[in-house]
């Protein structure tokens, strides 16, 4: 069974009833409508009635009227309109998180179960980093069939997974993270430390730093004088710990004009001498004689690797296990 499924039971979900107050004043018990939800989910997405229905493939009536179902649920408004649209209230920023988990939980236990029935195995929508894929992705999917599930892969950057983490599109995620840069991941989400994948120096095999055994402080000054590459995303933490560290050396990072996102395409730039950059260890098979990679002394140049997921309880599941198995497998084998 996919992640939704490992750390809440559907049986909850699907069971869930709410105490609200009649007209009359009196108490009843109201059976939650995942219409009603999707209404409101619509509206979380979308931000008005017209658009949420055409989002549903719905009337503009039948949104409202499942939302007004849900207000009396609630006992409570959970939409405002006004000239700009609708938009949410407090109450209804709490019920659209909530909504959003347990359609997701929904679609998820509906998903697996089919597949289990199709397939004789589950499939997970698994998010992984392009350097992580290069190296763990294909021991991944093997691990994994051996545990009886299937991987379907998705490879996307680190922050645009944490954002597909956020919406709920993937079951789990493989993610990096650098200490001292929280990761906005909501209290919520699961996270499983995996590996600390350290930051290295890359700088062509003429250059000084070629012959140092290790970039200690003294280093910095010179090397802030360098052009350096970093990545096309503005906030990533891998550019960040570079920018903070020389900052509080008191020194400004000379940031080059030519960014990339892509290994391979850096150690072009530094093996054509026009830039210096970071390489994680994990990436350390793609260089070629032209770069040399030495570490640094400063134990922040590190990025920690970490298994995501979009719900946690205080209980973690049989495919859980499984899947972190897969993957400290494919690890295991990387450090061999």
């Amino acid at each position: 069974m996919a992640l939704y499924s490992l750390w809440s039971q559907i049986g909850e979900a699907s069971s869930l009833r709410l105490q609200f107050c009649s007209y009359s004043g009196g108490k009843g018990t109201f059976m939650l409508d995942t219409r009603q939800l999707q209404a409101l989910d619509a509206i979380a997405r979308h931000g008005s009635v017209a658009k949420a229905a055409r989002a549903l493939s719905w009337s503009q009536p039948t949104v409202d009227h499942h939302l007004g179902n849900l207000d009396r649920a609630v006992g409570s408004q959970l939409t405002i309109r006004d000239t700009r649209g609708t938009r949410l209230t407090h109450a209804g920023e709490l019920m659209a998180e909530r909504a959003a988990e347990i359609l997701a939980l929904s679609e998820s236990a509906l998903r697996d179960t089919r597949d289990l029935a199709r397939l004789g195995r589950s499939r997970l929508k698994l998010g992984i980093f392009p350097t992580a894929a290069a190296r763990l992705l294909p021991s991944i999917v093997r691990n994994a069939e051996l545990l009886g599930f299937e991987v379907e892969p998705t490879l996307e950057e680190s922050p645009d997974l944490i954002q597909h983490i956020k919406r709920r599109d993937l079951d789990a995620a493989i993610i990096y993270a650098v200490e001292g840069y929280p990761l906005a991941l909501g209290p919520r989400a699961l996270r499983i430390p995996l590996y600390k994948d350290e930051l290295l120096l890359a700088v062509p095999t003429d250059h000084w730093a070629a012959e140092r055994t290790v970039i200690r402080a003294d280093d910095l000054a010179p090397l802030a004088r360098e052009r350096w590459a970093l990545g096309t995303k503005e906030g990533d933490p891998m550019d960040q710990v570079v920018m903070d560290v020389f900052s509080a050396a008191g020194l400004q990072l000379n940031i080059s004009t030519l960014r990339t996102d892509d290994l391979p395409s850096l150690l072009g730039l530094v093996g054509a001498g026009l830039a210096v950059g970071l390489i994680p260890h994990l990436a350390e098979h793609m260089v070629n004689d032209d770069v040399a990679l030495v570490p640094f002394e400063d134990v922040r140049f590190a990025r920690h690797l970490e298994l995501v997921a979009p719900w946690a309880s205080g209980r973690t599941g049989h495919a859980a296990k499984r899947l972190e198995a897969a993957v400290r497998g494919a690890i295991a084998e990387v450090e061999e």
